[in-house]
């Protein structure tokens, strides 16, 4: 699909400026300097009844200025209006449909498994990417040929779209991951080839799918890095970090088990599979402080 104008998409809702509403990212080459098409991106978005932040995150991905991009919405059978949000956008979606599933990370694996792109990608039905971030991820993975992945910074931002704090991450490797290092999973883009040889999502995870992928990614090299932000990851009370967290901390639990009886876990040396425990327990420990007869969980 070749990359929309501001012209071209429906007008923005009153009183909406800025990114992605009036202003859009810098047109790109539909070439690399040496004559060669640039690779094909595919974003995925999965959605659920969330029409209140839809229409700014498919206007971030369509206005990026990137030539060569697939998007696919898998939408879960909403019933807010979000259909009819990704209605009036159709025309510049690759495919969509809106059908009952069983959650995000099976929208997210059915849309990467489809997928036509050499580089792949989702963003959530309330994030945003800013301006340029998929050709700035695009241009630091191809100058990086041995990494499977890019990972790019964040903004945090609430629910009206202030910023809450930026994320800029100075590296990510196997061993970084497995100590629980915060990775901002909008702003990451992931090689096809490197996904397939991992094996694809592991969906017994339902809420730490992106996590354990990314464990067995970083084995493959280091993840190439854009020391800037890249994408926002929207705190509001329906986001899963949020509602979730008891069901997230027991699949990190799980996969920090299941890394640390493998062969290359049991290689670490008794101080690094301390403190990869001590990180986990960490962890767990907070969800339980947050509400103690809530979030009960085995240390």
């Amino acid at each position: 699909m070749s990359a929309p104008s501001l012209s071209d998409l429906p007008a923005p809702p009153p009183g909406k400026t800025g990114f992605p509403w009036t202003e859009a990212s810098a047109p790109v080459l539909s070439t690399l300097p040496n004559g060669d098409p640039l690779p094909r991106v595919t974003v995925m978005t999965p959605s659920l009844n969330q029409a209140a932040y839809l229409e700014e995150t498919i206007r971030s991905v369509l206005l990026q200025g990137y030539p060569n991009l697939e998007y696919r919405i898998l939408d879960g059978g909403s019933t807010d209006g979000s259909v009819e949000i990704i209605q009036k956008y159709s025309p510049w979606i690759d495919a969509w449909h809106s059908r009952r599933d069983r959650g995000p990370w099976d929208a997210i694996s059915h849309g990467w498994d489809n997928a036509s792109g050499e580089i792949l990608a989702y963003l959530n039905s309330d994030d945003t990417y800013l301006p340029n971030a998929i050709s700035k991820a695009v241009t630091v993975l191809l100058a990086n040929a041995r990494a499977p992945a890019v990972c790019g910074g964040e903004l945090s931002i609430d629910a009206n779209g202030l910023v809450i704090a930026e994320h800029i991450i100075p590296q990510v490797t196997w061993h970084s991951l497995i100590a629980l290092n915060f990775v901002p999973q909008p702003a990451i883009f992931v090689r096809k080839s490197a996904f397939d040889q991992a094996g694809g999502w592991d969906t017994q995870y339902h809420c730490s799918f992106d996590y354990e992928l990314w464990t067995r990614l970083a084995p493959l090299g280091d993840f190439a890095i854009v020391p800037e932000p890249l994408a926002t990851t929207r705190w509001h009370p329906g986001t899963i970090t949020l509602t979730q967290r008891l069901k997230t901390g027991k699949e990190d639990q799980q996969i920090i088990t299941n890394i640390l009886a493998s062969p290359a876990g049991r290689a670490l040396s008794w101080r690094e599979r301390h403190y990869v425990r001590a990180r986990l327990n960490y962890i767990l420990i907070g969800i339980y402080l947050d509400d103690p007869l809530k979030h009960a969980l085995p240390l």
